[in-house]
């Protein structure tokens, strides 16, 4: 399984222990782009620009959720490391898609 948070990042912050669960995987729908190419040196390079998205929630009731990219095969490249992992809790997930429905609910 290749889940990218196995303890959770808001008990670690309260200085709880806690048990989470195995996430459930989503698909974020199309859009993305996979940009492939060589470098100066030769190396191939495979950027895809979906991302993952892992919903947790703790036995200490903190539902989140995880973005990922997956990492270039290229062991020089930097896109996809930790930094690319972006993590969102249920209410900013839920204040995000209000905006949106918001700004969407204008154009009709």
């Amino acid at each position: 399984m290749d889940c990218p948070i196995r303890i959770c990042p808001y008990c670690i912050k309260e200085g709880k222990k806690s048990t989470l669960n195995v996430p459930q995987k989503l698909d974020p729908g199309m859009g993305h782009f996979i940009k492939e190419f060589f470098d100066e040196e030769g190396g191939y390079h495979n950027h895809d620009s979906k991302k993952k998205c892992f919903n947790y929630e703790c036995s200490n009731g903190h539902e989140f959720t995880v973005f990922v990219f997956d990492k270039c095969k290229n062991s020089g490249c930097l896109f996809g490391y930790e930094d690319e992992i972006e993590i969102k809790t249920k209410k900013e997930l839920e204040e995000e898609n209000l905006k949106l429905f918001k700004e969407l609910k204008k154009t009709f």
